[in-house]
């Protein structure tokens, strides 16, 4: 009986962690889009107001320099050749006021009648033309409705624009049962979409087997039986559990939005300081003192770097660590930074072996920051135990 119960529990939590952490990915593309557009838009912004600077200051770059004496050049060559055609200018104009003045005359010999037809016939043509065009601009906003339909849902191919059908967004089995192409194109879909489903798998389960019994950071990582965790379930823990569980998903949110475009939300940082605030009292094995100490131990010397090297963190991710600390405490926070800097220098190693980015390059610190706290979470007492065990049987003390 719990084995079936231990299998019916590991496929769902499978199936809804993949298709949270899939929905999630698509809207931290969107919000990244969104982003980059503001990002674009602020620096053309900066280049405008810089140029109007230079403008009114009077102090204009070499180039600038360069472009007004091309002007002036031109327009003293502009004024030699009116000088020279005025003469010729006037000339016509008399010849034109005596044209002008014998045709007046030959009008003046016409007769009404044909005037009227004249007219007539002006203004058929005119009311035509207008037909014709209004046919035009009203078969033309047709067309356009035709080709630009507005999307249903935020699931589209990345290479034909289609619409991915619901059957075909079940985690797992429909990459695998597609080979990994799109239904349409046949190109293939990016590997972050499967890889989104495996972490949101994986991470909801290690989650509800790991804090189903003792909702505490400070325990050993150890996984639990499904028959012991429903049989000792408390509504406390598992509104711990749910917190947990609603931090890791903001923190992939957050990982693949600075993946995308190198900055994170405000908004998402300040929901992870409201889970901060609440691990308080879900977290009483974590005292005041250090729930406090965990705000600042990490992201005050993050923020003293960046002073001094500018350019050297983001403000994300400093905001993030400062809630972070604060959930975590000062002791997994540390924990936290070690393995954050750890995954992104191997990254970073990575990406200078394979010369896809120079040493003076910048990527996204936050996915790797992200990386850090929910494995400190999960398993970061431990590490740190066996850390702390390691250094005593090596000094003896400490």
């Amino acid at each position: 009986m719990e084995l079936f119960l231990t299998i019916i529990t590991v496929v769902l939590l499978l199936l809804i962690g993949a298709e949270i952490f899939s929905v999630l990915l698509a809207l931290a593309r969107r919000m990244a889009d969104d982003i980059i557009e503001r990002q674009k838009l602020e620096e053309a912004e900066e280049k405008e107001a810089e140029a109007v600077d230079k403008i009114e200051t009077g102090n204009p770059s070499d180039d600038d320099k360069k472009e007004t004496e091309n002007t002036d050049e031109n327009i003293s060559s502009t004024e030699k050749a009116v000088a020279d055609d005025s003469v010729n200018v006037i000339e016509a104009a008399l010849d034109l006021a005596a044209d002008k003045i014998v045709a007046e005359a030959l009008v003046d010999n016409n007769s009404e009648n044909g005037k009227t037809e004249d007219q007539d016939e002006t203004v058929k043509e005119a009311e035509s033309d207008s037909d014709t065009a209004e046919d035009q601009s009203e078969a033309k906003s047709d067309t356009d409705e035709v080709r630009m339909p507005l999307p249903k849902n935020d699931f589209v191919c990345e290479s034909c624009g289609e619409e991915i059908r619901g059957y075909d967004l079940i985690p797992f089995f429909s990459f695998i049962a597609l080979g990994g192409r799109c239904r349409f194109c046949g190109d293939k879909i990016p590997k972050r979409e499967f890889f989104a489903e495996f972490l949101g798998g994986i991470a909801f389960l290690l989650i509800f087997f790991r804090f189903g019994v003792a909702a505490d950071l400070t325990t050993s990582f150890r996984l639990h039986g499904v028959l012991d965790i429903t049989a000792t379930m408390t509504p406390l823990r598992a509104l711990t559990i749910l917190v947990i569980t609603v931090v890791t998903c903001l923190l992939f949110w957050i990982a693949a939005i600075d993946a995308f475009s190198m900055e994170i939300p405000n908004v998402l940082n300040f929901l992870v300081f409201l889970a901060g605030v609440s691990s308080i009292w879900l977290l009483p094995q974590i005292s005041l003192k250090e729930h406090l100490i965990g705000m600042i131990c990490v992201s005050l010397p993050l923020l003293v770097i960046t002073l001094i090297i500018p350019g050297a963190f983001g403000g994300g991710d400093i905001k993030l660590m400062f809630g972070a600390g604060l959930l975590l405490g000062w002791k997994l926070a540390l924990v936290a930074l070690f393995f954050g800097i750890i995954s992104g220098g191997i990254y970073a190693v990575c990406l200078l072996a394979k010369k896809k980015a120079g040493r003076k390059d910048h990527f996204a610190f936050g996915p790797f920051l992200c990386f850090g706290i929910t494995l400190s979470m999960i398993c970061g007492s431990q590490i740190l135990n066996m850390y702390l065990e390691v250094g005593r049987r090596l000094y003896g003390k400490f």
